[in-house]
């Protein structure tokens, strides 16, 4: 059972990062071909308005997000062929060049490629902020929890289990 949570925890994971670079490449008028979650095989898929195709592939081990015009989904090359349904290739029209991330000032690349990074810092942040605000910052209770023989406490007179509560004539809830 701890490795199917581990699984969705990662899966969550890189869905926020790929998400932070999707959202970047769309705020800038950026042609994202595919979102996915896993790598290989595509297991579930849906195209939405945009014309991104959402999918869910078989092997679960990270993901990408395939922006128009990319030669590889690492975005280290860009082409401007289009390749058609039939494998035929064309020069890209006017119009797809303007949705190319390729053609995008160095600024809004720079932003989709740090956007993803970025979103996973926010998202730490907001889950360890909502965390401590509903499990609050852990204590411990000021419980004796053993007297050692021949210690300044047993000379003292505690005993195990003995609750604390002042000290110098000061109230305490914690240690």
């Amino acid at each position: 059972m701890i490795y199917i949570n581990l699984l969705i925890i990662f899966l969550l994971i890189i869905f926020i990062h790929e998400l932070g670079h999707y959202c970047a490449a769309r705020l800038f008028n950026a042609q994202v071909t595919d979102f996915s979650i896993g790598f290989g095989k595509s297991i579930y898929n849906f195209v939405d308005k945009n014309n991104t195709n959402w999918k869910i592939s078989l092997i679960p081990l990270g993901g990408y997000v395939q922006l128009f015009g990319d030669a590889d989904p690492a975005s280290a090359q860009h082409s401007d062929e289009v390749e058609e349904e039939d494998g035929q290739t064309r020069e890209m029209t006017e119009e797809e060049r303007k949705v190319a991330l390729f053609t995008k000032p160095l600024w809004q690349r720079a932003a989709v490629v740090f956007a993803g990074p970025a979103i996973n810092f926010i998202f730490a942040v907001f889950l360890l902020t909502g965390l401590f605000y509903v499990k609050g910052e852990p204590v411990s209770s000021p419980t004796v929890g053993a007297v050692i023989e021949g210690s300044a406490a047993e000379e003292y007179g505690f005993l195990p289990h003995d609750t604390i509560l002042t000290i110098d004539g000061k109230t305490i809830s914690d240690f």
